[in-house]
């Protein structure tokens, strides 16, 4: 190879450097684009779930305050617009299922409650919505604020 470079005229040699120059910056660029991209999609993503998270919370509330499981059951159906969630669940204070919804493909991704149920995803005690990433699906976790007072 450097024969080669040795043989060719000095024009041709920085020709030869240039291309090398602007390969390498083209693939730097690229790979800056691709990374931040990423990072976008990623909190596109984790504000479109939070977002749908806190609506449901919302209108759940109520259903919740005064135990009504079917309206709340009938508010998580609406998910069915957004084929993107595959499952969703409401957990009483006891932290017993008090509504649920699953996609009618879920079984097509396998099961994210099983990653729930046996303890390897751990929702921390905040107050704010907390989106955790896993092999299984993206998790997002919202409590919901009922007025006792």
């Amino acid at each position: 190879m450097k024969e080669l470079f040795n043989r060719l005229s000095v024009s041709k040699k920085l020709i030869v450097i240039n291309i090398i120059v602007v390969v390498s910056a083209l693939l730097l660029a690229t790979g800056v684009f691709v990374s931040i991209e990423r990072t976008a999609v990623r909190e596109r993503i984790i504000n479109e779930l939070v977002s749908h998270t806190q609506v449901i919370a919302y209108n759940v509330a109520a259903s919740l305050a005064f135990d009504d499981a079917g309206t709340a059951s009938e508010i998580l159906t609406s998910l069915k617009s957004i084929p993107q969630i595959q499952e969703s669940l409401i957990f009483n204070a006891e932290g017993d299922i008090f509504a649920e919804y699953v996609a009618e493909n879920a079984a097509d991704f396998g099961g994210g409650y099983s990653e729930i149920k046996s303890g390897r995803l751990q929702w921390p005690g905040s107050r704010t919505p907390t989106v955790v990433f896993s092999n299984e699906g993206i998790f997002v976790h919202s409590q919901i604020e009922l007025d006792n007072g």
